[in-house]
């Protein structure tokens, strides 16, 4: 029976198709500026500029050494921040009414109050990170300038910051800090200003996540140590900032990740894919889709062994119904297959082997610079920047780019 649209809601076709419209529109008028200001004359790359500000990859066609003004760098990185924003608002309208792990089943929906208070929350966490890192990064000695471009620039995943900005390894421990906080579910920060702790306790996404950071870092700044890449004070500091850098697809990059051990490489780049928390800004695969596929394999083994077991899959004491476990699994397939022909379009602009595979990641999972390998952004042809900004559209907004405007439900 077909569902009967009501006043006051949306369909969800029309929501999704609105929504790319409206990063459509920001990309061009975004893409307009960088042309009536001669920072770049060709009209693809500085839609690839525009594209990527606004998915939060943080790849550029403009020199790494290259003498930009101070308007254009707070300007790009306030089109990161306008992006995340936009990301946000695209979650509150998926989730609104709804739990973290399950979006609503329904065909319309309503634009009223639970959608209002669900974007009012995620915006004020959004505020507050962002104001809190700015704030702190003064306190370091940064300068407003560089302060402002490293706050808006990480908080929505950026991974574009100014080369010098950061003023040692206090400002370092800063971002790092704010990369962490940005992958958390922001729901969860609402629960903890409501003190409802039980929400926290029972996140089995939140512990994973922390389990993996805490894991990965270690290994990783090991790996530095034993093979003598740096000392033990460098080890950890590279370590550690690359590492939550890639695992938050944030990008930041303050270290030749090229001259790592082959292990340490691998980590980090396998971490791009995981990404953060579900209703965070971080791309990649996310966390709790992770879990729930993790736990149907395992449950396949028992099952082998036992096969008149009944074991239910549970995400924060809750059981997955078997459709949302599904369309996980599906989602993870479609990825790797668009990884996939990622790597092949990439195939005709990359150096090597390595760069092809590691630029399908940084396009797929929004992580940007950390993973543009030997590529050189400037001489990309203007076709191939056209195709990569489409699976950062695509990698940004989970495959709804593509799907939504070819499917008829």
């Amino acid at each position: 029976m077909k569902e009967k649209r009501q006043k006051g809601t949306l369909g969800i076709k029309t929501a999704l198709l609105g929504s790319m419209g409206i990063f459509i529109v920001l990309s061009l008028i975004s893409m307009a500026v960088y042309l009536a200001s001669g920072t770049i004359s060709d009209p693809f790359r500085a839609l690839f500029e525009s594209v990527s500000a606004f998915t939060d990859t943080g790849l550029s066609v403009l020199a790494k050494d290259a003498a930009l003004p101070a308007w254009l760098l707070i300007f790009r990185s306030f089109c990161q921040w306008i992006g995340g924003a936009m990301l946000l608002a695209f979650f509150a309208l998926i989730f609104s009414g709804s739990d973290i792990l399950a979006p609503s089943t329904a065909s319309f929906y309503r634009l009223g109050i639970q959608f209002r208070a669900s974007l009012k929350r995620l915006f004020l966490v959004y505020a507050a990170l962002t104001v809190s890192m700015f704030l702190l990064l003064l306190a370091t000695g940064c300068t407003a300038a560089d302060s402002l471009c490293a706050a808006l620039s990480t908080v929505s995943t950026g991974g574009s910051i100014p080369a010098g900005a950061l003023k040692g390894g206090l400002s370092e421990t800063v971002v790092v800090l704010f990369m962490i906080l940005t992958s958390i579910s922001y729901p969860l920060y609402y629960y903890a200003v409501k003190g409802r702790t039980e929400k926290i306790d029972k996140s089995s996404e939140l512990n994973v996540f922390i389990g993996i950071v805490i894991a990965s870092c270690v290994i990783v700044c090991a790996t530095l140590a034993i093979n003598g890449t740096y000392d033990i004070r460098h080890s950890i500091e590279y370590g550690c900032f690359q590492t939550i850098s890639n695992l938050s697809t944030t990008g930041h990059a303050i270290a030749d990740i090229s001259a790592w051990p082959s292990f340490a490489q691998s980590v980090i780049f396998l971490l791009s894919f995981a990404g953060g928390c579900s209703m965070s800004l971080a791309g990649g695969v996310r966390i709790v889709r992770l879990i729930v596929i993790l736990r149907i394999i395992s449950r396949s083994f028992t099952v082998r062994i036992h096969p008149k077991a009944v074991i239910s899959t549970k995400v924060n004491k809750k059981q997955v119904p078997r459709h949302l476990a599904a369309r996980m699994s599906a989602y993870l397939m479609t990825c790797i297959l668009f990884y996939l022909i990622g790597v092949f379009v990439v195939s005709f602009e990359s150096p090597d082997v390595i760069s092809c595979f590691t630029m399908s990641a940084a396009l797929i999972t929004s992580t940007g610079p950390a993973l543009a390998g030997n590529i050189v952004m400037s001489d990309v042809s203007a076709v191939s920047l056209l195709l990569w900004s489409v699976f950062m559209i695509m990698g940004r907004l989970e495959l709804y780019a593509l799907f939504i405007p070819s499917s008829r439900s």
